[in-house]
């Protein structure tokens, strides 16, 4: 059989994900770790903050999460922190996002149809290069709260740097795909990281549109949502190179825990007779300080717009 050098490449990055995540899990199930989520807008961030959410109460750590900034490398680079973040295909994640927070804001919300903008309306002035795009970045720079292009490159770089987008995902420790959602064997990763079984009965709620303004208001707001689709699939060249390579590394991870599992390190290994719990971990002390600083949701005046 003949192994090719990328193959030797590719199998040596998953052995050291293997042993960071391991490593990790100890450190969290003694109690001398942290989560990290990196809330990623209309892509299952609220569920994974409720399944973090429990596992910081579980385990008596401390968790971040990050929402509407460029990641901060800082998070990435906590060695006893278990960092998640999620992926969906960047077209279905740009239209759930204007059904959600441009429609649903002013239909649902504020009951003003003077302010709804049209699909295309929408997509045209957050698009980058826009009058109100560039007057927005100005006023916010490294905000990625609001976007229609490129969102998943712009969010794990600053810069908007494909490969460097890439090199930081391969850093998170679980990488949640939403259209794999009820895949038993995608789930296994993150209830394997966390110590306890994680269950989507149903897909998770950024995975479908927001039926009701959408049902409601489609043929209103979205005449020709083919023509939308194909403008926004043309806009996210860079995203959707990111999502199949998401995809691909979602997948060679599957695999290697597939023949990897049984060795994990379970958390009956750190306790003695009496169920004291070991001290002879190595778990670093994350720098709460000057991770609080960008921790939480930044959500910046005119994402309504």
């Amino acid at each position: 059989m003949v192994i090719f050098a990328e193959e030797v490449v590719s199998s040596r990055r998953e052995a050291l994900w293997w042993r960071r995540l391991v490593s990790k899990r100890e450190c969290l199930c003694v109690g001398r770790a942290g989560l990290y989520l990196y809330h990623t807008r209309k892509a299952a961030g609220t569920s994974l903050r409720e399944v973090l959410t429990r596992a910081a109460r579980k385990y008596r750590v401390r968790m971040w999460e990050t929402e509407g900034l460029s990641v901060d490398a800082r998070f990435l680079a906590m060695k006893s922190a278990v960092t998640v973040v999620s992926v969906r295909h960047p077209v279905d994640r740009a239209l759930s996002l204007y059904w959600y927070e441009h429609v649903g804001w002013w239909d649902g919300v504020k009951k003003d149809h003077s302010k709804l903008r049209t699909l295309s309306e929408w997509i045209d002035e957050w698009q980058d290069g826009s009058p109100w795009k560039r007057n927005f970045a100005e006023k916010n720079p490294k905000n990625v709260y609001v976007e229609v292009q490129n969102y998943f490159t712009k969010m794990l770089s600053a810069e908007g740097d494909l490969e460097k987008a890439k090199l930081a995902l391969e850093r998170f420790d679980v990488i949640f795909v939403c259209e794999r959602s009820k895949r038993p064997e995608h789930l296994a990763l993150l209830s394997a990281a966390l110590n306890f079984h994680v269950d989507f009965t149903k897909a998770p709620a950024s995975n479908v549109f927001d039926a009701k303004p959408h049902q409601r208001l489609e043929a209103s707001l979205a005449p020709n949502i083919s023509r939308a689709r194909q403008t926004l699939t043309e806009l996210n060249d860079r995203d959707l190179n990111f999502y199949s390579f998401a995809l691909d590394l979602d997948d060679r991870r599957t695999n290697y825990y597939a023949k990897k599992a049984s060795l994990i390190i379970t958390p009956s290994r750190h306790e003695d007779a009496e169920g004291t719990k070991q001290k002879n971990i190595v778990c670093d002390t994350p720098p709460a300080r000057q991770l609080d600083s960008v921790n939480g949701i930044f959500r910046p005046p005119g994402h309504k717009h």
